[in-house]
């Protein structure tokens, strides 16, 4: 998760053809990204732990939220900039 949100907002090297396909294709991205974490979270509502495992369990769970709300406020962004 933390290498897609850096290389969609450009943070890591990319190779100039990858870097034109997550820049022309940063909508798409994105929304494929909210499916995924999605589907994660959901996956894991299943799952059940214990002691330290609980901990980790939730903080996974907690990380992959925060993704969602990136990818969710990423395509907010862009479609105010469509609008203007």
């Amino acid at each position: 998760m933390d290498l897609w949100r850096k290389a969609t907002d450009m943070e890591v090297d990319l190779a100039p053809a990858i870097r034109s396909h997550v820049l022309s294709r940063r909508g798409p991205l994105l929304e494929g990204f909210v499916k995924v974490a999605t589907n994660w979270l959901t996956l894991l509502s299943y799952a059940t732990a214990t002691g330290d495992d609980l901990v980790e369990l939730e903080a996974l769970r907690v990380e992959i939220a925060s993704f969602r709300t990136w990818a969710e406020t990423g395509i907010v962004e862009l479609t105010k900039l469509a609008e203007e």
